[in-house]
């Protein structure tokens, strides 16, 4: 029996060869050497095994080879799955940023081009992909056979799959990642549809609720999907100016505004009949000594100052109220276009009808009670940019049909919050990444020019 050393250290596989030989180097593969990411050496030694055709220099050993071929080439489909597996425990949120990427082991260029033509034509068909089909509309310069071939390769390492056996390929989350890190085009939005948007926003100057909504509405416009967007929030509260309205001898009405514009209103139960008058004379020095105070410094007037009964009730009031303000992403938000992504033919034609009514269930559970938001919240805090999160990668099991296309908008530390696009995970990714950077950018702007701080978009 020949020694077979391991492929890094030959250049060619020491022959004669036989059946036991090949044996084993398919079954004992797993012993092979790795290195740090675990895949190298599997190449290399797959690269060697081929090797040994040129050097097989009798009848017998051919045809011992040949029977051996099909255990070979699914070692080399497993090497492909390695190569793409491998990455995708790093993150599930991806920075599609320049110089964000992920790093990842690419597929071969043949592979490449059928998972991004297959990826294509599924988006823009909402059917299972045939071989044929690629052939044939995308000019591909490979037989049928040659790509369903690559499409059991594919398939093999998650990137597709089938959804019964005569039918064509969809990819899987899997897939759509890769398309997105690596075979996706760049896409901008046209200059004349940046004019429109420029437009209907000097329509409504300087009018801050509008500008949300506006952004809500235009996103689900250019992508029919669903958008959501949060109003803008300082990272802290601080009060603007107050007021208070007697309601009843033993209720008032607290409103806030903030320095960021946000308007806050709670009721005031009163131990005793206090009259309007009251409030109105108290109002005026506490607006005064209370104006762009945050938490902590009206906390310490409050400790430090001499206050009647109804100044103290209205200044705790009002600490309580800051304190609840939160994260800047908030706890509310602006919806659009709910009803374009219902249109899908995910949640009006795929699968059974108990199916659909479950998918459309659990996506709307999660846009009317907000539940989302909070755990979008705990991701996007540390990171910048446009980021794509895709089906499965959701935390949450009700978003696991869906992906988003999200980023915050405005300056760290002053005003911001957030936007981005819901829609089926067979999206268009790499328009509604255009749309959501450009809607950001704008948004910048217009927080810059209100605030008066410099736009580092």
């Amino acid at each position: 029996m020949t020694h077979i050393e391991h492929p890094s250290t030959v250049s060619m596989l020491p022959l004669p060869i036989d059946l036991s030989d090949i044996h084993s180097l398919i079954t004992k593969r797993s012993e092979v050497g790795k290195n740090e990411h675990g895949v190298e050496d599997r190449k290399n030694f797959c690269q060697a095994l081929f090797l040994a055709p040129s050097r097989l220099d009798n009848r017998r050993l051919r045809v011992l080879f040949c029977v051996c071929s099909r255990g070979m080439r699914l070692l080399a489909i497993e090497v492909d799955k390695d190569c793409i597996i491998t990455w995708i425990s790093a993150s599930s949120f991806t920075d599609v940023e320049k110089g964000q990427e992920h790093e990842m082991i690419p597929l071969s260029p043949r592979k490449q081009e059928i998972l991004r033509t297959l990826v294509e034509e599924y988006i823009h068909s909402a059917t299972p992909v045939a071989s044929e089909t690629l052939v044939r509309k995308y000019g591909l310069n490979f037989s049928s056979a040659t790509v369903r071939h690559e499409l059991a390769g594919l398939e093999e390492a998650g990137l597709i799959y089938q959804p019964h056996t005569s039918a064509g390929r969809v990819p899987t989350d899997l897939g759509y990642r890769y398309f997105v890190e690596h075979l996706m085009l760049e896409s901008a939005l046209a200059l004349d549809e940046q004019r429109l948007i420029r437009h209907q926003f000097y329509q409504v100057q300087d009018q801050l609720d509008q500008w949300v909504r506006l952004t809500a509405s235009v996103m689900a416009q250019l992508l029919h999907s669903a958008a959501v967007m949060t109003p803008p929030r300082a990272s802290e509260g601080r009060l603007k100016h107050f007021e208070v309205l007697s309601v009843t001898e033993l209720s008032a009405h607290l409103v806030l505004v903030l320095t960021d514009g946000t308007v806050k209103q709670q009721r005031l139960l009163l131990d005793r009949p206090i009259e309007q008058e009251e409030f109105s004379n108290a109002a005026p020095r506490l607006n005064k000594l209370f104006e762009n105070k945050n938490v902590d410094e009206l906390q310490a007037l409050l400790s430090s100052q001499d206050f009647t009964a109804t100044e103290r009730l209205v200044g705790t009031t009002i600490v309580r109220m800051l304190e609840q303000h939160g994260d800047p992403i908030g706890d509310t938000f602006y919806r659009e276009g709910v009803v374009n992504i219902l249109d899908q033919p995910e949640f009006t034609s795929m699968g059974g009808e108990q199916d659909r009514s479950e998918r459309v269930r659990k996506v709307m559970s999660v846009l009317e009670e907000h539940r989302f938001l909070p755990a979008l919240s705990s991701h996007l805090r540390d990171v910048n940019g446009v980021q794509v999160i895709i089906g499965g990668e959701n935390e949450w099991d009700e978003m696991r049909d869906v992906s988003l296309v999200v980023a915050r908008y405005g300056q760290e530390g002053k005003v911001g919050g957030l936007l981005g696009v819901i829609g089926p995970t067979r999206m268009q990714y790499g328009r509604a990444i255009a749309v959501v950077r450009y809607m950001t950018r704008v948004m910048n702007e217009l927080l810059a020019e209100m605030y008066g701080y410099d736009d580092l978009s």
